[in-house]
């Protein structure tokens, strides 16, 4: 059993699935741990992750993450080539994907994130943005007309 030391995927878990307060009270979780105990990441973990989850039978892979390279904007290509496969893989087995629009208070239609700025290009991504308790968008959060569900 992989352990949470950064503590996100446990808290995000707990708002999709628990049994009392969960929106899906009655789903199973299968953890995968993906990201370091600050919460980064290779690509290569990443991919595997998602991939090990769909080969275990999961048909909503939930990540409340991002991945961009605006340093190094010619990565970003790569990083999206990345994505795109294993999204591929994700739309053959009748999966779906519900990921983060991310915290950067961007537009991810212009400056993209991955995965959820596929969305266009994949039905199976569902991009979502933070919103506070009356459903407004939460400052800190980023945005999309395309990306973002």
């Amino acid at each position: 059993m992989p352990f949470d030391d950064y503590g996100h995927g446990t808290h995000t878990a707990g708002l999709a699935a628990s049994a009392f307060t969960g929106v899906a009270k009655k789903a199973r979780i299968l953890p995968v741990k993906i990201l370091d105990g600050i919460g980064t990441g290779d690509e290569a973990s990443i991919y595997g992750g998602m991939l090990y989850a769909l080969d275990e039978g999961a048909k909503v892979l939930s990540m409340s993450m991002s991945s961009s390279d605006r340093k190094y904007p010619e990565e970003q290509e790569v990083l999206a080539a990345g994505y795109r496969e294993v999204l591929k893989e994700i739309s053959k087995k009748g999966a779906v994907l519900v990921t983060s629009a991310g915290n950067l208070e961007d537009n991810i239609d212009v400056n993209p994130v991955y995965p959820g700025s596929l969305a266009p290009e994949f039905s199976t991504v569902i991009t979502v943005a933070a919103t506070k308790l009356n459903g407004q968008p939460a400052s800190y959060t980023n945005f999309g007309a395309k990306s973002v569900t």
